[in-house]
């Protein structure tokens, strides 16, 4: 298992990107090609939305036992719905925890966020969490 894996279905993953932003950073992507989040349930199935929404609530449930209950931004990136199939695009689901790292000068000058929680360290810490 990739050490930056948080946990994997049959269709997902759940991952720390390298270039985390915060910590503890998680996305949440399909492991097919899928431009669009909107076609999930409509090309693949309502048993790949339901896979999704598991895994989500997986991987929420380690982020709150993980970090004492934190509050989150949860974004869905997705092409836009009027274009054609986009074979250079790959919706995901991102979920940024609010924790004590804060934007200060050097990030909100330069665009450069320093995260000082690995992203390695962080999906090992969501692993080993013990949810009910």
């Amino acid at each position: 298992m990739d050490v930056r894996v948080v946990q994997k279905s049959e269709n997902f993953l759940a991952w720390c990107p390298y270039t985390s932003k915060t910590p503890y950073q998680v996305v949440i992507s399909p492991i097919e090609h899928q431009s669009y989040f909107a076609n999930l349930s409509t090309h693949s199935g309502a048993d790949r939305l339901t896979e999704f929404a598991c895994l989500l609530q997986d991987v929420l449930k380690r982020i709150k036992v993980t970090l004492n209950d934190p509050d989150y931004n949860l974004y869905i990136h997705t092409a836009p719905s009027n274009q054609p199939e986009m074979p250079h695009y790959h919706w995901h689901c991102q979920i940024e925890p609010v924790t004590t790292a804060i934007m200060a000068g050097f990030e909100k000058g330069f665009g450069v966020y320093l995260n000082p929680r690995s992203p390695e360290s962080a999906a090992g810490d969501l692993r080993a969490a013990i949810i009910a």
